[in-house]
């Protein structure tokens, strides 16, 4: 298994990067369909992960801390899962997205939490301290 970072966008404040797994960014194929299914949601989102990244989002409506060190950032019905790289907090991790109307939030919680062990598991083989 391989894993790496695709980097989705650096602002003031974060730098908020994508896994990849084995060459394939789930999430930006995720976005990809929904830019070409409904561009204004696609739009939407991309405006607040710009937001979110420069400035500190304190509204529960757009970002949440779910469990366990795993967020989400919701634009409409769209979700998307992040966590804070390991030893920082100016690095967020995104697993990927879904949309909430169409799919169960548990089995997507549960796939994020593997999606950030899997990369914690490599962080740590590899000797990182930080970002």
């Amino acid at each position: 298994m391989s894993l790496s970072l695709d980097l989705l966008h650096r602002g003031e404040r974060l730098a908020v990067y994508a896994i990849v797994e084995n060459g394939r960014c789930e999430l930006m194929d995720f976005l990809e369909q929904i830019s070409r299914q409904n561009h204004v949601v696609f739009a939407k989102w991309i405006r607040l992960l710009h937001r979110f990244a420069d400035l500190p989002i304190h509204n529960e409506e757009k970002s949440r801390h779910l469990q366990d060190g795993l967020f989400e950032l919701k634009s409409a019905e769209l979700r998307v899962f992040y966590f804070y790289a390991p030893n920082t907090r100016s690095t967020i991790i995104c697993t990927h997205g879904f949309i909430k109307k169409k799919q169960r939030d548990r089995h997507q919680i549960l796939r994020a939490h593997q999606m950030r062990a899997r990369f914690e598991s490599q962080w740590r083989a590899s000797g990182r301290q930080h970002d």
